[in-house]
């Protein structure tokens, strides 16, 4: 995983559904028959390793949520919580080691927001760790036990998708002319508006770039494995 230019090491698809189709060992959707040894690991697993690792990272995030209500409006405190627990997490679930690799350095400007492909969920906790930035949240999220209080808390931007957006594309220029003068914490986009099975960057949608600042890009890759973290379709 590391910041690099948009779209280096990749492919662009040659056909339409591409971006999205699973490639783990479990199949489309996951249901792909396993053989008998692997249904006993998946049992096993199911009863003792996922509910532990499950457990923990609730515990975690409650923790988050207590830093919150401690420190509403200490967004020094908040910050350093937010990646410190962010990569707690990951190495939690299975993420023990996770390479960045850096493609030049802003110097004399400094970045409005941070730019990204999306995969899956463990995306946003990636870029919790290395950049602990706000994001982009449903309005309803603002009064949702626990979740609410902590998206305030990241400062993220709330819209209203029910009426249109909400103005979104106001809403992220303002955010990262803000953040651009060192005035907010950066705000995480996923460009692509949706997600892949990350063998795919799509085009990125043009509100990421129209407050016409500076951004700093970044190119979230997985290795191939048994389990796909991507929120694929098909």
């Amino acid at each position: 995983m590391g910041e690099a230019p948009a779209g280096a090491g990749y492919v662009m698809p040659s056909v339409e559904h591409e971006p999205f189709v699973r490639s783990d060992d479990y199949g489309e959707r996951g249901l792909q028959k396993q053989n008998v040894l692997e249904r006993a690991r998946l049992f096993v697993a199911r009863v003792t390793i996922m509910p532990l690792k499950f457990c923990v990272s609730v515990s975690l995030v409650i923790c988050f949520y207590l830093v919150c209500l401690a420190f509403p409006k200490d967004s020094v405190v908040n910050r350093v919580a937010f990646s410190v627990l962010s990569r707690t997490i990951l190495f939690v679930i299975g993420f023990y080691y996770i390479k960045v690799e850096r493609y030049g350095e802003m110097k004399a400007e400094k970045s409005g927001g941070v730019v990204s492909n999306h995969v899956g969920w463990t995306d946003i906790l990636i870029l919790a760790w290395l950049f602990s930035p706000s994001f982009v949240s449903r309005e309803a999220t603002r009064n949702t036990p626990i979740v609410g209080k902590i998206s305030v808390c990241l400062d993220n931007i709330f819209v209203d998708r029910d009426k249109g957006g909400g103005g979104l594309a106001n809403k992220l220029q303002d955010r990262m002319k803000q953040t651009h003068e060192q005035k907010s914490r950066p705000v995480a986009i996923f460009a692509e508006g949706t997600t892949t099975n990350g063998k795919y960057v799509l085009p990125f949608r043009s509100g990421a770039f129209l407050a016409g600042v500076p951004v700093t890009l970044v190119i979230i890759e997985y290795k191939s494995g048994r389990v796909s973290p991507a929120w694929e379709s098909i």
